[in-house]
Formats: structure tokens, C-alpha cells, sequence
């Protein structure tokens, strides 16, 4: 995860304790109930509007999702990417109509248009096989967290946490692997005798007919011809 690696590898370590804490985030903030309120110039006090044609907007920000699955998902990628993306489409032409939709974009499928005197000048959204899409500065609404080393772009926390993850997933990976297959035998059959191929093989080949398997287990072995059986294990420090 560390450096060298991309915004679609940090999204990636999305599971485990990963998954556990940016899920829980993502969740809690979601179900934060928002409250719409118009203020009167004049006197300053304000009160709850209920019928404001935006409400309906963030009822259902897309035909494919709710606010509140927007909110989950935009924190999600915000903590696994360090920003998230919304492309508003608006009603009639022009960059000035109505906001009639809200979209999430996948921030590892989106660039930004830098520029040294306007900053910003633009986006461009790009899926895997897909066309370029221009996306002009007014219909992005870009969420990202402080980067110290780029303006443009937000920081994962999953990059600032990289050795950490990089230590546990190998962690996980390498015990996984021992419990599956740790390439140590149970026990050990020995002899000072010199046993070719043929004996050797008949010898596991019989053991394991005979021991192999659950429904066989704590048998009692009867050996012969010298042999000697000791368990092969490994201390926990090991």
C-alpha cells in the first residue's frame, strides 16, 4: 500500500479491521439528520423549511440512491481515497440550471484540469474502457482531506497508515496460509535404517490409509522394524 501504489490499491484494503472502522464512519455520519432553514434578513431569526424544492433533490439524489446512502459512500471514499467526488447534472442548458441529480464519481477514475493562474480549470472522468467525459469546474463538488503535498488531491488515510496495514495484512496472510498448509508434519517416523524410495513412499502411503483422516483420529500405531515415532511441532515464539 505504501508508495507506488495507486487510489484503486488503497480502495482495495477496504476490508478487516480496514472495512471495520471506515464502515462504522461512513455509517454513523449517514444517519445525521439534516434540517433545511431560511433566515429573514431583516430580523435574522430563522425557521425550518419543509417544502423547498431541494428537499426533494436530497430525498432521492439519483434514481439509483437515496441521501443517505450518498453520504455513507462520499465518507467512505473520502477516509479510503481522501476524496470523493459529486457531479451535479442540471436541469436546461448551460452550467447554471437546476441541480436535478447528485452522482458519485470513483475518484481513481477522475483528473483534474490544473492550471496556474485559475487553479482548476476543469475535470475529466474516465472508467476503465470507457470515453473521456469533460466535466466543467461548476458541476464538481470535490470533498477531499489536507494533502502537505498536493493542493490539487486529497490524502488517504489508508497511505498515511500504510506500514501499519502493510504489516497486518501480511500478518493475516502468512497465519492463513500456516493453518491452510504450514509445510510442517504432525509427527515424525525415524530409523538408523537406510530406506530407499519404494519403502518410503509404501510407508506414508500405509500410515496415511491407516491414520489419515478424522474418523481415524487417536488410533494407537503398533511400529516395527526399529521405528521410532516423535511429534514435530513449533514453540509459539517460533
Amino acid at each position: 500500500i505504501r508508495s507506488g501504489y495507486a487510489t484503486a490499491d488503497y480502495m482495495a484494503a477496504y476490508a478487516a479491521w480496514v472495512y471495520a472502522c471506515v464502515k462504522a464512519r461512513a455509517t454513523d455520519a449517514s444517519r445525521v439528520r439534516l434540517r433545511l432553514y431560511k433566515v429573514n434578513r431583516q430580523t435574522g431569526e430563522s425557521e425550518e423549511d419543509t417544502e423547498h424544492e431541494v428537499l426533494s433533490l436530497l430525498r432521492r439524489v439519483n434514481p439509483w440512491m437515496t441521501l443517505r446512502m450518498l453520504v455513507e459512500h462520499t465518507v467512505a471514499y473520502k477516509l479510503l481515497a481522501g476524496e470523493a467526488f459529486w457531479y451535479l447534472v442540471r436541469g436546461g442548458r448551460g452550467n447554471t440550471g437546476t441541480i436535478r441529480q447528485i452522482w458519485l464519481l470513483r475518484p481513481d477514475w477522475l483528473t483534474v484540469k490544473t492550471d496556474s493562474e485559475k487553479f482548476v480549470t476543469g475535470y475529466y472522468y474516465q472508467p476503465p474502457g470507457g470515453n473521456k467525459i469533460d466535466i466543467p469546474v461548476e458541476d464538481i463538488i470535490h470533498h477531499k482531506t489536507f494533502s502537505p503535498t498536493d493542493a490539487y488531491r486529497g490524502l488517504s488515510i489508508i497511505r498515511a497508515a500504510a506500514a501499519v496495514i502493510d504489516k497486518e495484512q501480511f500478518a493475516e496472510e502468512y497465519q492463513r496460509k500456516f493453518y491452510q498448509n504450514s509445510a510442517i508434519p504432525a509427527v515424525v517416523l525415524s530409523t538408523e535404517q537406510k530406506l530407499d524410495d519404494a519403502i518410503i513412499k509404501r510407508m506414508r502411503s500405509q500410515w496415511e490409509a491407516e491414520y489419515g483422516g478424522i474418523d481415524k483420529a487417536h488410533r494407537v500405531a503398533i511400529l516395527e522394524g526399529g521405528l521410532e515415532i516423535a511429534p514435530f511441532s513449533v514453540s509459539q515464539k517460533d
